[in-house]
């Protein structure tokens, strides 16, 4: 039982002061989780410490969002974020996944022209066997994760099942669809790869006070 962490308080903005982050920390121990995503990229070194110490287990990931770019240079520059994010949080106990997607394909409709989709779609596939095998070269003792969102066109082009983990990101009755279909789409997923462990990884959204 967990939750989403973004590194943002005001009035700091993202410059927050290690205090923020142990606090942070503190309050999702408090409310009875045990599992925290530092959502969509490496955060302050302290709130890994600050995860060691409390017992929480931690799922970190590089900011590969929304859509990827074709070309070489940001090909590179996620493979220098994740082998920067390994190397240096590694011997942190807490760090239980790693992660190198969210969302990849979410705005390739809006972005991509249609007849170039599937094209994309493929390189999209390519870049995330990439960065698998770069992953477990790095750390094999892992686990490693993408997150989805709620579509079976991540099964039909061959994004899932890439990574260890399938982390969902489910919004029925929220921004739409109905409550029921949640159940639904989870027990779908099960059918169609029983041996893929999936994680709940977002659902409805949050709220700031």
């Amino acid at each position: 039982m967990g939750t989403n962490r973004h590194q943002d308080k005001f009035p700091y903005g993202i410059a927050i002061p290690d205090t923020v982050n142990w606090q942070d920390m503190k309050l999702i121990k408090e409310m009875g989780a045990n599992f925290v995503r530092l959502a969509h990229y490496p955060q302050s070194d302290e709130v890994l410490k600050a995860c060691d110490s409390l017992g929480l287990l931690v799922w970190e990931e590089i900011p590969v969002v929304d859509i990827i770019s074709e070309s070489d240079l940001f090909t590179t520059n996620a493979e220098n974020q994740l082998k920067e994010m390994i190397r240096q949080h590694y011997n942190h106990p807490s760090i239980a996944f790693w992660g190198y997607m969210n969302e990849p394909i979410i705005q390739v409709q809006y972005r991509i022209d249609k007849e170039k989709q599937n094209d994309f779609y493929k390189k999209t596939v390519s870049l995330a066997r990439h960065l698998e095998k770069l992953l477990k070269q790095e750390d094999s003792s892992r686990l490693s994760v993408i997150a989805f969102h709620g579509t079976n066109l991540y099964n039909e082009i061959g994004l899932n099942g890439i990574a260890d983990i399938t982390g969902w990101n489910l919004y029925q009755g929220w921004y739409g669809d109905r409550l029921e279909n949640f159940e639904k789409f989870t027990d779908e997923q099960n059918k169609k790869l029983p041996q893929k462990q999936i994680i709940i990884r977002e659902f409805g959204a949050g709220s700031d006070k």
